[in-house]
């Protein structure tokens, strides 16, 4: 997806911050959503969050044919502001629940790539 998050380093997910307001999104764009400055700056977030919605995918593109099935995740990060990516081992509905706590551990290609966030870490 051209715009979307381009990688991470050192588990933290590179975003947009308007250098105004401190307005953080997920994909590049001209000007600040909340006010319009045309100062945008990439930044880097922890990368933790909580699942918003997701979907398994059984049957998917061929570029993740090895990995099938896995879960197609839209996280909230605690810093902000949402964003998209997939979680390996994730068969069933019942592996993954609206309001759980995952954390980015990367790209795969211009993905984003999301882990269950271990208990106490």
């Amino acid at each position: 997806m051209s715009g979307q998050n381009t990688g991470g380093h050192g588990g933290r997910i590179e975003v947009y911050r308007c250098a105004d307001c401190g307005s953080v999104m997920a994909t590049f764009t001209v000007v600040c959503h909340s006010c319009m400055s045309a100062r945008i700056e990439k930044a880097a977030l922890g990368g933790s969050g909580r699942v918003q919605t997701f979907t398994i995918l059984s049957v998917p593109s061929e570029a993740f044919a090895d990995e099938a099935p896995y879960a197609y995740v839209i996280v909230r990060l605690h810093e902000g502001c949402t964003v998209s990516g997939w979680m390996r081992g994730v068969g069933s509905p019942a592996e993954l629940a609206i309001g759980d706590e995952v954390e980015y551990s990367g790209m795969r290609g211009q993905a984003s790539v999301f882990k269950k966030k271990v208990s106490g870490g």
